[in-house]
């Protein structure tokens, strides 16, 4: 079966966030064509995972740099289903309110829990009005997409269409 450049997730949420598999993947926003082949990893993402099997998705520069330019290229109404996205995962929105409160020195109580949340929507909504990337977010795509750099492959170099499929269907679960 031939899959081509207008690869879509069942899930509709995901669809925004298409391009950017694809840029960490290949370099490009589109999908590949799997037409009786494997597609091929960038180079840079096969480094990419190397340095992160060794240390972490914080400390990856190629990461960091795929987020920001994703973002620079999204519209206002692709930021927005992104917002939306993040402020509808209760699980990541009290992880994000409680990281706040503990790298501010805060106490734990609902005046610091409710500053936390003001400040994370802040940052969500510069995001979505005016494409200013945060910490909020970068925890958002890394906590969300770090999986990515684990793909089982028995090739390192490439990609099965089924590989690439299940990426879709784990993206924005629960770590």
């Amino acid at each position: 079966m031939k899959k081509n450049k207008n690869f879509i997730p069942k899930d509709e949420k995901l669809h925004v966030f298409v391009p950017f598999v694809n840029l960490l993947l290949f370099e490009k926003f589109e999908s590949p064509n799997f037409y009786l082949e494997n597609a091929k990893l960038s180079e840079n993402f096969i480094e990419a995972v190397k340095i992160i099997n060794d240390t972490s998705i914080d400390s990856s520069d190629y990461f960091k740099m795929k987020v920001q330019y994703f973002i620079t290229e999204l519209s206002e109404g692709k930021r927005r289903l992104i917002f939306d996205s993040i402020i509808q995962n209760e699980l990541f929105m009290s992880a994000m309110s409680f990281t706040y409160t503990i790298e501010n020195n805060l106490s734990m109580n609902n005046e610091s829990s409710l500053i936390s949340h003001t400040e994370i929507l802040k940052n969500l909504l510069n995001f979505t009005i005016k494409g200013e990337m945060s910490k909020v977010l970068f925890y958002f795509f890394g906590l969300y997409f770090e999986h990515i750099f684990y793909v089982e492959s028995s090739d390192e170099n490439y990609i099965s269409q089924t590989a690439y499929d299940n990426l879709f269907e784990n993206l924005l679960k629960n770590p």
